[in-house]
């Protein structure tokens, strides 16, 4: 039995030097020698690289805000050189359906309704001062009409576009709008100076001439060629026309502009048949605004109890034509007539460039 001085003596070891083994194992002392060679290969690393820094370790960052130029495949559609002398290009972005609220939070369901496909950006910026900038927003929208549906929706009431062979546009104040093909335009800039303003015509200038456009759409034609209504009033709706789910592919005009209530509307279809059903529709859904005011060429009249103003649609061949809004049955019977009239006169090419953009209702992927 042990010793009960000698057991305290091996708990409490008072020399710090005292063992109690007898031999060591020779591998211990190789590994020893191996942990050993290793430490000091550390060592020396980490001396040679304290001789030898990384250069980028003292960098004031400047290489880190410099815009790495994008591939060309990055600009899609945009066309280049843009910038006039002194503006730059800062980094370009692209934004597809699902990450477009990124870039628009609150708005990207919104251009969802018109066909959006991708948003190509760019932000231009002035050289003598970096706080003025340009951000230039192009929206393929896959048609030209629901890149002017676009352009309708958010332009001003009392904005008259300029008008090209295959689009409209307009500058106001700090910003241009665009539709040309189909792609949609928005071009802000950061204030109302010179600068930015003489740089918006520039971009005016160079979008229009490095985007290929296309005819405008035949409903243009039929309005502007036929009625002589000013292309700034012209609306189209890809669905929810007059807030009814099932009126898709709809060309309204207000000829009076945004603040009367006189409307004019035009759609086509596949065939008659098809009129024929969307008229019917139509009709059943104002006349869930209003009452029975009796007809006007066999063509049923309902008065709208909201706005004490008359609305009659009607068909003719694949063609749906209507009038809403109108003060009396006399102005009605006069704006229905000149639809009709322009309908007859339309030239045959015009006509046949007028085809349904949706077949049925919900085939969301036919705009």
């Amino acid at each position: 039995m042990a010793d009960k001085g000698t057991d305290e003596d091996r708990l409490f070891v008072r020399d710090g030097w005292r063992h109690y083994r007898r031999t060591y194992s020779l591998a211990e002392v190789r590994w020893g020698l191996v942990v050993l060679g290793v430490l000091i290969l550390i060592a020396a690393w980490v001396f040679w690289k304290g001789r030898h820094p990384d250069p980028t370790l003292f960098s004031d960052g400047t290489a880190l805000l410099k815009s790495a130029a994008p591939p060309p495949a990055d600009r899609g559609p945009l066309p280049k050189g843009l910038v006039s002398a002194g503006w730059r290009e800062d980094r370009i972005a692209q934004f597809d359906p699902e990450n477009l609220y990124v870039k628009i939070d609150g708005r990207a369901d919104w251009f969802k309704s018109f066909g959006f496909r991708r948003l190509y950006g760019v932000l231009l910026i002035s050289e003598k001062a970096p706080a003025t900038t340009i951000d230039v927003e192009m929206y393929d929208l896959g048609k030209a009409a629901n890149a002017l549906g676009a352009y309708g929706g958010e332009r001003a009431p009392d904005v008259k576009p300029q008008v090209t062979e295959t689009g409209l546009f307009h500058i106001a104040r700090n910003a241009l709008y665009m539709a040309r093909g189909p792609y949609y335009l928005r071009v802000i800039g950061s204030d109302e100076s010179p600068a930015v303003t003489q740089m918006l015509q520039s971009l005016a200038d160079g979008l229009n001439t490095g985007i290929k456009g296309e005819p405008l759409p035949w409903a243009y034609g039929f309005f502007v060629g036929g009625l002589g209504i000013d292309p700034g009033k012209i609306s189209y709706f890809v669905e929810n026309a007059f807030s009814f789910g099932f009126a898709r592919d709809v060309w309204a005009a207000r000829p009076r502009g945004k603040d009367d209530d006189l409307e004019l509307f035009v759609a086509a279809r596949a065939s008659a048949a098809e009129a024929r059903d969307l008229a019917g529709k139509l009709h059943k859904g104002f006349l869930g605004f209003g009452s029975l005011a009796g007809k006007q060429d066999g063509v049923p009249l309902v008065k709208d109890q909201f706005l004490n103003a008359f609305t009659a649609v009607a068909s003719s061949d694949r063609w749906v034509l209507g009038v809403r809004g109108a003060a009396t049955k006399e102005m009605l019977a006069k704006e229905l007539q000149k639809l009709q009239d322009a309908l007859a006169q339309a030239p045959q090419a015009l006509k046949d460039r007028a085809q349904p953009a949706v077949e049925k209702a919900g085939a969301g992927d036919e705009r």
